[in-house]
This record gives C-alpha cells, structure tokens and sequence, in this order.
C-alpha cells in the first residue's frame, strides 16, 4: 500500500512539473523565421556567336564578302532571389553593336545586319556565399535578326519624292526571328559597399533588419540553340517569306562580362 501511495506521488509531481514547463513554453515569444531577399542588375558585354551559312553564300554569290559570324553584344541582365532558396528568376535583355563588321558592299550596295534578343528563365546556385555565386541556368530567349539592303547612290527622298514613289529609297529590309534555348552558367563576384542596420519592436520580440547596397562582377558563359528561320520581307503590312531566301540559324556559344549593382535585404 506504501509503494503505490509513493508511485501516486511522483506521478502527481510529475504532471505538475509538465503543465508548468508548458506554461513557460507558451509564454516565451515565438522566433520568426529569417528572411534574405537578394537582386542584382548588371551591364553586359560580350560575344555572341550565330551561324551565318546560307546568308554568306548568297552575299558571296552576288559580289559581297562574308559576314563574321561573332556579333558583340551589349544588354542588361536582372537576378532575383532568396537566400534560403538556390532558386533564382532571371531577365535579360541584349543588342549588337552596329559596327563595320556587321556591314558589307558590293560596290554598288550596302547590306547592314543587326541582331538583339530577350529572355527570361531560372537558374539554381550550386555555390552561394556572401561574396561570391555559381549558377548554372535554363532561358528561352526570342532572337531577332534583320538585313537592310541599301543603293551606295541612293539620294535621301523628300517626303514629297516618297509618297509619289516609295522606291525612291532604293531601300529593302529582310528580319527572321526565333525562339532560342540558352543553356549556360554565370558567376558573380558581390562587394559590400554600403549596410545599414535598423531594429524594432514587435509581439514576437526586438527584430534586426540589415539592407546592403553591392557592387557586382560577373561573367556569363553558354550556348543558344535555335531552330533554322528563313528571311521574311515586310510588304504592305505583310511578312512574305521566299522559298528562295536563306536561312538563318542563332545558334552559338557566347560569353559576357558583367558588372553593376545589386541589393540585399537581410531579417
């Protein structure tokens, strides 16, 4: 009888100390999970390889020379993410520089080419440090490519000459766009230069915020992939397409340098 009043005893004590623990627990305050809130916008500037085949044949067949297929490329490139996820959100946004490289004469005509292209896709850090990312990402990327054709002689029409006769401009433009697949990988080196730190109050207790301003340097590196387009001529609100007009093909490795700024909010 003694030995089962003793055990009625510590299990009695047992259950208050349990029910006052649970009191404690519930008074404390609740942690609030921290937050990381990252982005990047950078400057580019790099190669863009695209496969200039069928178009430098027929350049070559009527007294041109051939085109290069490297077009230099500048544009800007936004990345947007979390700290607590390797998964980032990325836009870009690049354009060729019209140079003589990208402009060619038979004597008689002028053909100039330009090239720009836009994306947006997702990549995943598999290196993601304060200071420095390693990111492999997936992208569709719409390019647009686009031939103007144009008479050495041609005289600069008066409106007057163009609404009587628009062939006055002695002028013709060709355009072929795609879809591509840009498989590729990007660094990013991220510099401190500016951090502030601000704290508050709230039920669940006092919070620290941290907001950084950043200096960034990067490099991207990669292949587009797209299908052969051949060349449309817009005619009276119209995209024709001739059986007999070159493909053209965006596909080609590239590589860009990156710098600009970035931002992170830390809680």
């Amino acid at each position: 009888m003694k030995k089962h009043s003793v055990l009625a005893g510590f299990g009695l004590a047992m259950l208050a100390l349990s029910t006052q623990a649970q009191g404690i627990t519930s008074d404390l305050p609740s942690t609030k999970k921290s937050r990381s809130f990252e982005s990047t916008t950078t400057w580019r500037l790099g190669q863009q390889g695209v496969s200039l085949g069928g178009l430098n044949t027929a350049l070559e067949q009527t007294g041109y020379r051939a085109l290069p297929n490297q077009f230099t490329m500048v544009g800007v490139a936004t990345q947007v993410g979390h700290k607590e996820s390797p998964w980032i959100m990325i836009s870009q946004f690049d354009f060729g520089l019209n140079s003589t490289k990208q402009s060619v004469t038979n004597g008689t005509n002028t053909v100039k080419t330009s090239l720009w292209q836009y994306g947006v896709g997702a990549g995943y850090h598999i290196v993601h440090t304060d200071k420095f990312t390693l990111t492999p990402r997936l992208m569709l990327s719409p390019g647009f490519f686009s031939l103007r054709v144009t008479r050495n002689d041609a005289p600069t029409p008066s409106l007057t000459a163009v609404l009587i006769n628009p062939g006055s401009q002695q002028t013709a433009t060709f355009t072929s766009g795609t879809i591509t697949g840009d498989l590729g990988l990007s660094g990013q080196y991220q510099f401190v230069y500016k951090s502030t730190t601000s704290q508050s109050t709230t039920d669940c207790g006092t919070v620290s915020e941290t907001r950084q301003r950043l200096l960034v340097v990067g490099f991207d590196a990669g292949y587009r992939l797209s299908p052969n387009t051949r060349f449309r001529q817009p005619m009276n609100d119209q995209a024709v397409t001739n059986s007999d007009n070159p493909a053209i093909n965006l596909s080609g490795w590239y590589v860009t340098a990156r710098l600009g700024f970035g931002r992170r909010y830390i809680r």
